[in-house]
């Protein structure tokens, strides 16, 4: 996830990228093969101070039986020392 404190970069970025990332606000979420361009495009255009840069895990459920599944076995782990 990149964070932008400047939306003339947010903006800029979005005209590189929009169609490939998801925006939400003042950051953008990009999968993981995105991240060479990413930074290459962030050095070029001199954004990198002014941009936050954070690792987000998500996981999607194909249904509720395997979200609630995933939670008690979460749930065990981080119980166990």
């Amino acid at each position: 996830m990149l964070s932008f404190a400047e939306d003339a970069d947010l903006l800029h970025f979005k005209f590189a990228f929009g169609e490939d990332l998801d925006f939400a606000d003042n950051s953008a979420f990009a999968r993981p093969t995105y991240k060479g361009q990413i930074e290459n495009f962030l050095i070029e255009n001199v954004m990198g101070s002014r941009v936050t840069r954070r690792e987000v895990l998500a996981v999607a459920f194909w249904t509720m039986a395997d979200k609630i599944t995933f939670d008690e076995e979460l749930c065990i782990q981080l119980s166990q020392p």
